[in-house]
C-alpha cells in the first residue's frame, strides 16, 4: 500500500510547485504588462485614429455604418461615452438607410451602451421596441446575448435574494435560448455551455467544456481563461482560479480593454492572502481604467474593494515607516559603536607607531652595535691571522737565525784552531753580515704583508695626489715608505717602535710620515684612518 501512496505524494507535491511558479511567472508578467498599460492604450488609439480616417474618407452611407459598426467594437469596452456618441451616428445612418437590418443593429447597439451604463430600465425599453418592430430575428445571438448579459448584471447587483432568484431564472433561460441559436463549433456556444453546466452545478462538465474550448479555439482569449477562473473558484482550487485570472488580465490589458473584471478580482484574492502591495496595485489600476472607460457598474463594483485595500496598504507602508525608523536607529547606533571603534582603533594604531619608531630606532642602533660588532670581529680575525702569519715566519726566521749562527760557531771554531784570527778579526769587524741580514729580514716581512695585504701598493696610492704616489724600484716589494705605514696597517703607530723595527732614527721615522701624509688627498685628521681601513676588502674575501 506504502508503495502506491508515495507516488502518489511525489505526483502532488512537484504540481503543487509546477503551478506556484506558473502563477509567479505570470504574476511578474502581469506586473510588467500594469506598469506598460499606457504602452497598448496608445496602440488602441492608433487603431482608433486610423478607423476614424477611413470613415473621413468614406463615400456611402453604407461604408461609413460600417465602419462605425468597428468602431463601436472597440469603443464598447474601451470608453462608453464614445461608445454612446457612435451609437447616436449609427441611429441617424440607420434611419438614413432604412432597413431593418440596419436599424436591428444600431437599436441593439444603443441597448448595449445602456446596459454598461447601468441603464437598465432603458435597456429593456430599447430590447422590447426591437422585439415590436420583430428586428430582433434577424440578428438572435446578439438579441439574446444582450438579454443574458443583462440578467447577469442584475442578478449580480440584486440586493433582495427574491430578486437575485428571479433574475438568475431569467438568466439561465436565456443561456438555454443562446444554446438553441449559437453555431456549436463556435467559441461562444462553448462559453455558453460552460456557464449553464456551471449554474446547474455540473463543475466536472462545465470544465471539459471549458478545456476544450481553451485547446481548440484561443488560449489568450480573456474570456476562456476567466469562465475557466469562474469553474475552478467553484471547484475550490484558489491556485488554479488565480493562474487564469491572470492570465485574463494580461490579455484584457494587452488589448487595450479599459472595463473588465479579472483583475479586481485577482486583486481581491490577493488581498485576501495577505499580497497588499500587488493587491492595491492591481485595484488601483483597475480603478483608474473603470473611470477612464466611464462604466459606472465596474466603478461602483471596484470601489467597494479599493477603500479596504487601501487602508491596509496605508497599514503597511505606516509599518513599513516604523521599521525603517528602527532600522534607522540600530544603523545610528552601529555607526556611533563604529566611530568609537574606529577612535579607539586610531589610538591604538598612533601607539603601534609610536611603538614601532621606537622599534625601528632600536634596530638602527642594533644595526650599528652588530656592525661596530662585526668591525671588530674582522679586526680580531685579522689580527689573529697577521699574527698566525707572522708566527710562522718567525719561527721560520728564528731557525734560520740559530742554524746561521751554528754555521757562524763552527767558523769561528775552525778559524781559532787554524790559527787564522786575523781572517776572523776582518769577519767580525765587517757590517755587511748585519746589513745582508736585515735586506733579507726586510724582504721576508715585505713578502707576508703583502701576502695579507696583496693591494696595499695601489689602495695607498688612490689615497696620494699623483706626485705623491710611491712605486717600488724593480726588485722591491715595499719602499721604506711603504714599510713604515704597512707597520701602522698592522697597528703599530708609534714612531720610535716602528724606528726600532726599521733600524731607523725616530726622527727620520717622523719625516718619512710627514712628507708622504702631506702628498695624501685626505685631509690630515682622515689620513691614517683611510691607511687602517687599507686591504679590508682582500681580507673579508680571505677569511669568507
Amino acid at each position: 500500500m506504502y508503495r502506491y501512496i508515495a507516488p502518489i505524494f511525489c505526483l502532488f507535491f512537484t504540481f503543487c510547485a509546477t503551478a506556484n511558479d506558473q502563477l509567479d511567472s505570470l504574476l511578474l508578467e502581469l506586473d510588467k504588462v500594469v506598469l506598460n498599460r499606457q504602452i497598448y492604450s496608445d496602440q488602441k488609439e492608433s487603431e482608433l485614429r486610423g478607423l476614424k480616417r477611413q470613415l473621413e474618407s468614406a463615400g456611402s452611407t453604407e461604408q461609413k455604418f460600417s465602419i462605425l459598426d468597428q468602431m463601436f467594437n472597440m469603443y464598447g469596452n474601451y470608453q462608453t461615452d464614445s461608445a454612446y456618441a457612435i451609437v447616436e451616428k449609427r441611429l441617424d445612418l440607420a434611419s438614413e438607410i432604412n432597413t431593418p437590418d440596419a436599424l436591428a443593429q444600431a437599436y441593439m447597439n444603443l441597448a448595449e451602451v445602456y446596459r454598461t451604463t447601468g441603464l437598465y430600465k432603458e435597456t429593456l425599453e430599447v430590447l422590447a421596441y426591437v422585439n415590436q418592430e420583430n428586428w430582433h430575428k434577424l440578428d438572435l445571438p446578439y438579441y439574446f446575448h444582450l438579454y443574458h448579459s443583462l440578467y447577469m448584471l442584475m442578478a449580480d447587483y440584486a440586493v433582495l435574494d427574491v430578486d437575485k432568484k428571479k433574475y438568475n431564472k431569467l438568466l439561465f433561460d436565456y443561456k438555454d435560448s443562446l444554446l438553441q441559436v449559437l453555431n456549436q463549433n463556435d467559441m461562444s456556444y462553448d462559453l455558453v455551455l460552460s456557464s449553464y453546466y456551471t449554474m446547474l452545478g455540473e463543475f466536472q462538465n462545465a470544465l471539459d467544456v471549458a478545456d476544450k474550448a481553451y485547446k481548440n479555439y484561443d488560449s489568450t482569449s480573456p474570456l476562456i481563461n476567466y469562465t475557466l477562473s469562474e469553474i475552478y473558484h467553484y471547484l475550490g482550487d484558489a491556485e488554479k482560479e488565480k493562474i487564469y485570472l491572470a492570465q485574463s488580465a494580461i490579455e484584457d490589458l494587452k488589448s487595450g480593454v479599459k472595463e473588465y473584471i479579472s483583475l479586481h478580482r485577482l486583486a481581491a484574492l490577493l488581498y485576501n492572502e495577505g499580497d497588499i502591495d500587488r493587491a492595491y496595485t492591481y485595484m488601483k489600476c483597475a480603478m483608474e481604467d473603470a473611470v477612464f472607460s466611464n462604466s459606472r457598474l465596474r466603478t461602483l463594483e471596484v470601489s467597494k474593494m479599493l477603500p479596504l485595500i487601501n487602508k491596509a496598504y496605508d497599514l503597511k507602508m505606516k509599518q513599513e515607516r516604523q521599521r525603517l525608523v528602527f532600522s534607522l536607529i540600530v544603523i545610528l547606533v552601529l555607526v556611533v559603536v563604529l566611530l568609537i571603534s574606529i577612535f579607539y582603533i586610531y589610538k591604538q594604531v598612533k601607539q603601534l607607531s609610536v611603538i614601532r619608531e621606537q622599534q625601528r630606532i632600536m634596530n638602527e642602533d642594533l644595526q650599528s652595535v652588530n656592525n661596530e660588532l662585526k668591525s671588530v670581529n674582522l679586526k680580531l680575525v685579522e689580527s689573529d691571522h697577521v699574527k698566525e702569519e707572522y708566527i710562522g715566519q718567525l719561527f721560520k726566521i728564528c731557525s734560520t737565525y740559530i742554524s746561521k749562527l751554528e754555521d757562524f760557531r763552527l767558523l769561528v771554531k775552525r778559524n781559532i784552531q787554524t790559527g787564522q784570527v786575523k781572517q776572523l778579526n776582518s769577519m767580525v769587524s765587517s757590517s755587511t753580515l748585519v746589513a745582508d741580514e736585515l735586506k733579507d729580514f726586510y724582504k721576508n716581512f715585505d713578502s707576508i704583508f703583502l701576502k695579507i695585504y696583496p693591494s696595499f701598493v695601489e689602495e695607498f696610492n688612490d689615497l696620494m695626489t699623483d706626485e705623491g704616489k710611491i712605486t717600488p724600484k724593480e726588485g722591491e716589494l715595499l719602499t721604506p715608505e711603504l714599510r713604515i705605514f704597512a707597520l701602522v696597517r698592522l697597528g703599530i703607530n708609534d714612531s720610535v717602535k716602528i724606528a726600532e723595527f726599521l733600524h731607523y732614527s725616530p726622527q727620520t721615522i717622523y719625516n718619512y710620515r710627514l712628507k708622504v701624509r702631506n702628498k695624501s688627498k685626505c685631509e690630515k685628521d682622515e689620513f691614517l684612518d683611510q691607511i687602517i681601513r687599507i686591504g679590508e676588502g682582500d681580507l673579508s674575501s680571505k677569511l669568507s
